[in-house]
């Protein structure tokens, strides 16, 4: 028997806005099993690590690079061609997990366009609701530099992310995280799936593509 798709969420927003702790949340609340998935653990786990940030082949993946003379200091993230392939890799998988009816929490940050394309074309036949994860910026930024675990050149990345992520998307759902805790937003993101909300921003996302079906 063909089962029912799974119901995906997809956390969009700059470093440290809150994604991981709105996921986490939903995690403890949602009724059914919820997978966590998202770019953290491909380009953080998956990916050799000298493919990513400085290493010596992050060109060819996620490079982080620091611009030079800016103060406060700014790091750009340049995505090589196993970045771009790695991450088309996690949007199939979200849609092969979700089309065998596993529920999903998708943490993602879209600083590259045709991310988001290809994202909205791969979950097209799919339930996804579309969160954008907002906060103001030096509330993103003092959070970061509070955290042990982002290296320097990784937390000038967020000044350079933020006017960047939110640019193309269609959201079917925002929240703020700056004054509202993560489980308010995710008390906010179950109330909109249980009352059956519309739930069609990847869809225009995926026509605006050039995406047509049935």
């Amino acid at each position: 028997m063909q089962r029912k798709p799974g119901t995906i969420i997809l956390l969009n927003g700059v470093g440290s806005a809150g994604k991981t702790s709105i996921a986490t949340a939903l995690q403890a609340i949602f009724d059914a099993p919820l997978l966590l998935m998202g770019m953290d653990l491909f380009i953080g786990s998956i990916a050799p690590r000298r493919y990513v940030a400085d290493g010596d082949r992050a060109a060819e993946g996620v490079a982080f690079v620091a611009i030079e003379g800016a103060d406060p200091p700014e790091t750009a993230l340049r995505t090589g061609p196993f970045g771009h392939v790695l991450m088309a890799g996690l949007h199939q998988t979200v849609a092969t997990l979700a089309a065998m009816g596993h529920n999903l929490v998708v943490d993602h940050v879209f600083w590259e366009r045709r991310w988001l394309d290809d994202c909205a074309v791969a979950l097209y036949d799919l339930p996804v609701l579309f969160v954008g994860v907002h906060c103001p910026l030096p509330v993103a930024e003092a959070r970061v530099y509070a955290r042990a675990d982002r290296p320097p050149i990784l937390r000038g990345a967020v000044r350079w992310l933020f006017p960047r992520v939110h640019t193309d998307a269609i959201y079917d759902l925002e929240v703020e995280t700056a004054s509202a805790t993560a489980m308010e937003c995710a008390e906010q993101i179950k109330r909109h799936l249980d009352a059956g909300m519309p739930m069609t921003a990847m869809r225009r996302l995926a026509q605006r593509a050039g995406v047509e079906r049935a």
